[in-house]
């Protein structure tokens, strides 16, 4: 008894921590994991059952039926694969009951028919209030197994769970045991062809082997597996580590389950402080100083009811003055959400680059002839509030000697100078623009009377880029190079 007992034990630990091992995995994996389950859990609980009615001594001989026997070990082996399946299928708790429950009943079917594989010269019967309890505490006493088992993979429940379903396979077996009343009768002959108690114990000890043999086949496969896992662990890290985006992953209530380096960095916050920390501190953090200007409460309550729904969540979010950032979350199976950081910081400087490149002049970086046309539309609208408006149009006179004699590198030079000292000339209100080639305009807005002050500029624009200039050693006049129509 004390055998089957530590048999029982042995065999629900492995039976457990299959069960956790089956979970981990998906597809023809778990499928392969679920059967060896079975057999072993199987096995253990029919072995349990054999080995204790080895210890049963009605006073008569007594024999085993090799069919019924048979018989019993298919059926633990079926059913209760069936409960370890139906456990491990959504990881709800409502399935892991049930999927308990029915490892109870495969446990009260095994014991029954473990039972009447028992031939003695006489009759069984049994006491039917103690074969309905019998019943009951292995379902109870089951389903409390894989319920505990179900809900987290550590030792403490792994041995809980190993500990409730020991007490279903004993409590049941021994309850059952209670319940036997046997009638001797002398007309009942035993038979000859049935498996002696001897036989009985080569055929238990042949099964372990097979069963232990096929334990040890998948233990040394699962060594190999862990260790590509392991290999794939470090690919893994280093990808996440190596992205250029930022990511975090959180858990169902929001708590952050693992992150990478630049998530880490766009936050600002070390990583000590970032592990198992949920978003709504974070969010609090954030906004305490500054860095969050909505309501946390309201923003953590509507992402969760997305990630709830299945739905992804986007948002653009000013994590500091200099850093803005694209927020993306999606949910994942079985809850819990991955959440992508995308700086966009240089995004919009590249945007804000192509807007200015589109408006201003390449060479001289001053308005171009689009830019011109709006700010003059925009003057000329300023006119009904008594502004008045004077629009300046110059061209360089003999440039294209300057580019002839002296290069286009040179002419360059010279139309960044010109536009250097057009830009010196004018007020800060007053836009200075180059429409291509060697024109230029200058839009002049005032509200005093301008035909004196624009006459004036005129004759100013044309003292100054009138002046000499001097490239690359080479002085030119404005009488030799440059002159105004």
């Amino acid at each position: 008894m004390v055998l089957a007992c530590a048999v029982c034990f042995l065999a629900s630990i492995v039976a457990i921590s299959l069960f956790h091992r089956a979970q981990a995995t998906t597809g023809r994996e778990r499928l392969a994991w679920l059967s060896l389950d079975a057999a072993a859990a199987g096995y253990g609980i029919w072995a349990t059952h054999f080995i204790a009615m080895l210890a049963y001594d009605p006073g008569v001989g007594a024999r085993y039926n090799l069919t019924l026997t048979i018989l019993s070990l298919f059926i633990a082996v079926m059913i209760i694969g069936a409960g370890f399946t139906i456990a491990g299928r959504d990881f709800a708790r409502w399935t892991a009951a049930l999927g308990g429950a029915v490892v109870g009943c495969g446990i009260a079917a095994t014991n029954f028919t473990g039972m009447l594989a028992l031939e003695l010269p006489g009759r069984i019967t049994w006491s039917a209030n103690l074969v309905v309890a019998a019943g009951a505490f292995g379902i109870v006493f089951g389903a409390l197994a894989l319920l505990v088992a179900a809900r987290r993979n550590d030792w403490g429940n792994t041995l809980i769970a190993a500990v409730l379903l020991t007490l279903a396979v004993v409590w049941l077996h021994f309850t059952a045991m209670g319940a036997v009343v046997f009638v001797p009768d002398p007309t009942r002959i035993v038979d000859a062809a049935s498996l002696s108690p001897t036989s009985l114990s080569f055929v238990v000890a042949g099964t372990a082997a097979i069963i232990l043999g096929m334990c040890l086949v998948a233990a040394l496969s699962d060594r190999q597996s862990k260790a590509k896992l392991r290999q794939q662990k470090i690919l893994l890290d280093t990808a996440i580590e190596n992205m250029s985006q930022g990511l975090c992953m959180y858990d169902a209530d929001g708590r952050i389950v693992l992150f990478n380096e630049r998530y880490r960095k766009m936050m600002g916050l070390p990583a000590a402080s970032l592990k198992g920390r949920s978003l709504l501190d974070l969010l609090h953090q954030r906004k305490a100083s500054g860095e969050f200007a909505g309501d946390p409460e309201a923003y953590f309550a509507q992402l969760i009811a997305k990630i709830r729904e299945g739905k992804s969540n986007s948002t653009v979010l000013e994590v500091s003055a200099r850093c803005t950032v694209r927020v993306i979350d999606h949910p994942m199976q079985g809850g819990g959400w991955v959440t992508t950081l995308e700086d966009l910081s240089e995004w919009r400087e590249a945007q804000a680059q192509i807007a200015h490149m589109a408006r201003h002049d390449v060479l001289t970086n001053l308005p171009n002839r689009r830019l011109f046309r709006e700010q003059l539309e925009q003057a000329l609208h300023r006119i009904t509030r008594n502004e008045q408006v004077a629009v300046f149009c110059i061209d360089l006179n003999n440039f294209k000697d300057v580019n002839d004699s002296l290069g286009h590198l040179t002419g360059d030079d010279l139309l960044k100078e010109v536009a250097c000292r057009l830009s010196k000339c004018v007020r800060k209100s007053d836009t200075v623009s180059r429409l291509g080639g060697d024109e230029f305009a200058i839009v002049q807005v005032g509200r005093e009377p301008q035909p004196l002050e624009a006459s004036s500029l005129a004759s100013r624009l044309v003292e100054v880029v009138g002046a000499p200039y001097d490239s690359k050693g080479t002085r030119s006049s404005s009488e030799r190079a440059l002159g105004f129509p």
